[in-house]
């Protein structure tokens, strides 16, 4: 028996009209980081996550980087990644923070 983890297809093709007008209404208007999309999105987020503040960000870097930059990391302390994500290392570059690699596996 084959047990999906995530069913993304299947989502998918149960939620493509929505997923199509959704896309389709953020390209018309031409606002792609503040607009009214981001804005529901956060409000569900909050709701969901029971938070007071969701910021949402335009990649994965962006949300690395804003989390070390709340740490607010100095020059002696360290980040440790793992190696097989060298990408991550990018962001930790961009603080005073020093980038140790560690294991895989």
């Amino acid at each position: 028996m084959k047990i999906n983890f995530n069913h993304t297809a299947q989502n998918a093709r149960e939620h493509r009209r929505k997923i199509i007008n959704v896309v389709d209404n953020v390209i018309t208007s031409g606002i792609f980081l503040e607009g009214e999309q981001n804005q529901i999105l956060s409000r569900k987020l909050q709701k969901f996550l029971g938070a007071r503040y969701v910021t949402p960000v335009a990649s994965g870097h962006d949300a690395i980087m804003l989390t070390l930059q709340c740490l607010h990391l100095q020059e002696d302390d360290e980040v440790i990644i793992p190696a097989n994500v060298y990408p991550t290392a990018f962001a930790v570059f961009q603080t005073k923070a020093k980038v140790v690699f560690g294991r895989c596996g």
